[in-house]
């Protein structure tokens, strides 16, 4: 099993919900929602990455030596099998949580096509700044 590092993704999460200056308080909890969701699929990720660990070094160590005790050497099989469990979970998180996630960050206007629909909108002006746009005109 390959150990792969992956970018951490709560961390990119808060960037990109730091990056969203039209956000207002009422959008805090889907913030929120899209934090938690980068932890489950972070967490998954960080057992995967330990497991994987745990289980290169104990095969590394063992699997090759011909006086191991048989004990150790149904260790290392059962770390393999945790790293393999770990790693299917891991993609179980992000097959379920990822799109939640990117749709999170979509209704929160964090993806290109939404930014540019934002883009597009009229900002609304008050009553005053009609006034002084016209009288500034004409």
């Amino acid at each position: 099993m390959t150990i792969r590092r992956y970018p951490n993704l709560v961390t990119s999460t808060r960037r990109s919900v730091r990056a969203m200056p039209w956000l207002v308080d009422s959008d805090k909890a889907a913030a929120d929602l899209a934090l938690t969701y980068a932890n489950a699929i972070q967490a998954a990720g960080d057992e995967v990455a330990a497991t994987a660990a745990v289980a290169s070094e104990a095969r590394a160590r063992f699997a090759d030596d011909e006086d191991a005790d048989p004990d150790v050497l149904e260790l290392v099989t059962t770390a393999q099998r945790q790293a393999e469990a770990a790693a299917a979970q891991h993609a179980k998180l992000i097959g379920w949580h990822g799109p939640h996630l990117l749709n999170t960050l979509r209704a929160l206007g964090g993806a290109p096509a939404e930014r540019r629909e934002l883009d597009k909108k009229p900002t609304a002006k008050s009553k005053l700044a009609e006034l002084r746009a016209r009288r500034a005109s004409g």
